[in-house]
């Protein structure tokens, strides 16, 4: 039976973002991915 590891999608982002890995494998990979960004804004009374 094979193992399988756990993926960690924020380590994974980082790598996107960063770039850290080889940009031929980067491309790749970012055909199964999809990165969003998003934002968010608390408001409380002061």
């Amino acid at each position: 039976m094979d193992d399988v590891m756990q993926l960690d999608t924020a380590v994974l982002n980082k790598i996107i973002q960063e770039k850290q890995w080889d940009s031929k494998l980067l491309d790749i990979l970012k055909e199964y991915v999809k990165l969003e960004q998003s934002k968010r804004l608390y408001l409380s009374r002061i």
